[in-house]
């Protein structure tokens, strides 16, 4: 359709560990980072539209890997929109994609 992706990657130094200050999480501690990422991010990741909003789609966790996706919300425009976060194993925060732009 057109739209492009933009991806935030070589991430170094964020991780769940870091910011809980402890290694052990759990899958709801993954959510919450990422939710926070936005958040703290909001004019990076805003949407364009004051009505619009990020909605948790899903949390994928695997072997090697976490994914937790987000979808735009509110507006028309925004629902074309995803945000996709990418840990390892550990808690490290690789890559960012912002799809749908």
């Amino acid at each position: 359709d057109g739209r492009a992706t933009r991806i935030y990657s070589s991430i170094v130094g964020v991780s769940i560990a870091r910011a809980l200050g402890k290694a052990d999480y759990q899958a709801d501690d993954v959510r919450a980072f990422a939710t926070s990422v936005i958040a703290v991010n909001r004019k990076l990741f805003e949407l364009g539209d004051e009505n619009a909003r990020w909605d948790f789609e899903s949390l994928d966790l695997f072997e090697t890997a976490h994914v937790v996706t987000y979808r735009g919300a509110g507006s028309r425009s925004s629902a074309a929109r995803t945000l996709t976060f990418l840990f390892d194993r550990s808690g490290n925060l690789l890559e960012i994609d912002d799809a749908g732009l």
